[in-house]
């Protein structure tokens, strides 16, 4: 097996190969042009694993971020993906022949830390401990579209199906946002659960904010790989998110709620009215994100989020992301 590497691709012809494999939209080009546009210190790296006969057998995107300053490059350089590397088959020893190779590349560049993220990529807990990383675990929850209404409605906690009729009954309306007002309305709303983030001791660090034409979320919008999907009350936007869409999976990327969205339970009647968009629209499952492992615990400042998530009616999925210094 060869690992090949290079900072840049036939765009079409590598999107073509991520889905012959299942990849969710972290290893693609257009992820590659939000993430360095959002921050300018990353750069690129297209990973293909390759047979001895050349085809390829596994794919990773990496990002390298590195001082540009000489001295501090071998000081401080890090290497990382968002999601862990597809392999054909999703086969064991694939997947641990391309870390092994990955890890050496990143070494062999003067990454002096490799970290494997898990966004849309669960398992491999077990193959990655042996590796010998650090590992750090998360739930996500994966909706199933491929059900009728009835099917999804019944899946859900009953609360749940409360929520969305007194959200229908309060008036809210859900609809997808044109790119500039809706990235507008994403930003605005995304500091008020900054703010609410805080208080509860999180870090939060959505980044600065942008004119419209100069926004990464720009990147996934306007190619067609993700909405901007707003609900709407008295005329006045008060839960916005951005969800990017690849190969099958729609998957929750970023959201801002106003404080009133929780009283009048908007995200919920928007999650049911995306779900039941993205099921027209051929979509076979929906993530709706994640939280940190411990969340499941009583104690967890976390455990009523995770209680919420859960009681959507989706698969629980555990996932670990990997890092090794």
């Amino acid at each position: 097996m060869t690992l090949c590497v290079s900072p840049a691709v036939d765009e079409a012809r590598w999107d073509a190969q991520l889905a012959a494999l299942g990849s969710p939209i972290f290893h693609s080009p257009v992820w590659a042009h939000y993430v360095v546009a959002d921050h300018s210190s990353l750069s690129p790296r297209y990973c293909s694993l390759l047979d001895d006969a050349g085809a390829v057998r596994g794919m990773a995107l990496l990002f390298l971020e590195a001082s540009r300053n000489p001295v501090l490059r071998w000081l401080s350089a890090r290497m990382h993906c968002d999601a862990h590397p597809v392999v054909e088959a999703n086969d064991t020893n694939l997947f641990v022949e391309m870390v092994r190779q990955l890890e050496a590349y990143a070494g062999d560049a003067g990454a002096l830390e490799f970290t494997l993220g898990s966004f849309g990529t669960p398992g491999n807990r077990a193959l990655l401990e042996q590796l010998g990383y650090d590992l750090k675990d998360r739930y996500e929850f994966v909706l199933p579209l491929d059900r009728t209404d009835d099917e999804m409605r019944a899946a859900m906690e009953r609360r749940r199906r409360r929520t969305i009729q007194k959200a229908i009954d309060a008036g809210i309306t859900v609809d997808l946002l044109p790119f500039e007002a809706g990235i507008r309305e994403l930003r605005r709303l995304q500091e008020f659960t900054s703010e609410r983030l805080k208080r509860k001791g999180a870090i939060v660090d959505f980044g600065p904010v942008r004119p419209p034409d100069e926004d990464p979320v720009g990147e996934l919008v306007k190619g067609g790989y993700a909405d901007l999907i707003g609900a709407r009350h008295n005329g006045e936007w008060v839960s916005v998110s951005l969800y990017t869409k690849m190969n099958g999976l729609a998957y929750s990327t970023l959201a801002g709620h106003a404080p009133e969205a929780y009283e009048l339970n908007a995200y919920t009647l928007l999650l049911w009215s995306t779900m039941r968009r993205y099921r027209e629209e051929g979509f076979l499952r929906m993530n709706i994100g994640g939280v940190p492992a411990s969340a499941s615990e009583e104690s967890s400042p976390d455990f009523g989020l995770y209680g919420y998530k859960a009681g959507l009616g989706g698969i629980r999925q555990a996932c670990s992301t990997a890092s090794k210094v």
